[in-house]
């Protein structure tokens, strides 16, 4: 998949550096002392659509397979069902954020390969300037939240570009560049120290669950591998262990234990028994709510993606769920394969396949447990370069086969 070729080099690194911006956004905010950044939020979603926008209008340029279009079709269809109860119920904040969310994963679609890394490395740029600031202003990040922000926003990032450093690491060993990966994973280890300044667990765990995956399936059926990646797991995780009780908190310590000890009493489950019920009883999963049902009704949303969207679209988000679901597990699996099956590909494709699979993981395991449909911008972010990594890998596989590429 090519991109337009009168695009000028500026844009594109522009459209790079601003979709790394989105990612590290929560990030951005704290460094900046900013609670409520709407204005700024909605203007970087306008300037990157702006930029990638136009691209569609190079039909040529690019090929959507029958599933891409699907997964379009069903994401227009649950933001129009989104747009069209947002209006009746007079939630234009919410069915605004969605639609802008929409628009823009449509763009990264679009996205080249070379852009895509691009974007990660301006990620882990960002964010360890702003690991830096938590290290060295913590009264300052302290008054950030005491003035309402939640701890959730601000390590959301950390643990993305974490997990993402963990796996690049473990990459580089494999590939016998020892220097490189021993950097990738102590950064990694400076971004634990980070996390310990707060009382997030997820940012710990779902990265660490992230990369264990993604380590052992990149290992595959190699003996030499999968003794690196036994290695690897055992002093990082040594390390982090003795990072975590070095450092943390008495709040994480304990919120941490009682997560192991006393699962059945966490929040989460009756929060979610409760949305359920409402959602059986009501027969919300026909024809939904409307934008924002359970925020009106309850004060709260159900802290689990796919809840909230069949309890509030019905039908058309049971689709879009599906739809969503299949095509990204299709996407990856498709590109595993690719690079698994081809050396060459392996080596310039892998590296950003591994980084994109941890980052989706560990995006989809938070949103099963945490933030609403209207702020899922990160979650939509990485299912995009997904599906548009997925594109890159189907181009070559139609040059392998004597397609021409367009």
């Amino acid at each position: 998949m090519k991109i337009c070729n009168k695009e000028i080099p500026v844009l594109s690194i522009a459209a790079s550096f601003l979709l790394a911006m989105l990612i590290c956004l929560n990030g951005i905010r704290c460094m900046l002392n900013i609670t409520d950044s709407s204005m700024m939020i909605n203007m970087l979603f306008v300037v990157f659509i702006g930029i990638c926008a136009p691209r569609f209008l190079h039909r040529d340029n690019y090929r959507l397979d029958r599933s891409a279009v699907i997964y379009i079709f069903a994401s227009v269809a649950v933001m129009v069902a989104c747009v069209i109860s947002g209006i009746a119920v007079k939630e234009y904040s919410s069915l605004f954020k969605f639609a802008v969310i929409t628009v823009m994963g449509f763009c990264i679609i679009l996205m080249s390969e070379e852009e895509l890394r691009r974007t990660v490395r301006f990620a882990i740029l960002i964010c360890s300037v702003y690991v830096a600031y938590i290290l060295t202003n913590t009264a300052a990040v302290n008054r950030y939240l005491r003035r309402g922000s939640n701890y959730l926003n601000v390590t959301l990032p950390i643990g993305l570009i974490m997990g993402v450093l963990l796996i690049s690491g473990v990459y580089k060993l494999l590939a016998k560049r020892r220097l490189a990966g021993a950097g990738y994973l102590a950064l990694a280890a400076v971004y634990m120290y980070a996390l310990t300044k707060f009382s997030a667990r997820g940012s710990i765990i779902l990265p660490i669950v992230a990369v264990l995956f993604a380590a052992f399936l990149l290992g595959g059926h190699s003996l030499r591998k999968m003794a690196v990646v036994t290695v690897v797991t055992v002093v990082v995780g040594f390390v982090g262990y003795k990072v975590f009780v070095r450092y943390a908190g008495n709040l994480l310590t304990s919120r941490m234990s009682r997560l192991f000890s006393n699962v059945g009493t966490e929040n989460r489950w009756q929060i979610w028994a409760d949305y359920l019920k409402e959602i059986w009883e009501q027969s919300l999963w026909l024809i939904g709510g409307g934008t924002n049902y359970f925020v009106r009704k309850f004060g709260v949303y159900p802290h689990n993606y796919y809840m909230q969207m069949v309890g509030e679209f019905g039908l058309i988000g049971i689709f879009y769920s599906a739809v969503a679901s299949i095509k990204v597990a299709a996407d990856m699996l498709f590109v595993h394969r690719r690079v698994k099956r081809d050396s060459s590909a392996g080596d310039r494709l892998g590296f950003l396949y591994y980084r994109l699979l941890v980052a989706l993981i560990y995006i989809f395991l938070t949103f099963m447990k945490s933030f609403s449909v209207y702020d899922a911008s990160l979650l939509i972010i990485v299912v995009s370069m997904c599906i548009a990594m997925r594109m890159h890998a189907d181009e070559e596989e139609r040059i392998m086969q004597g397609v021409p590429a367009l």
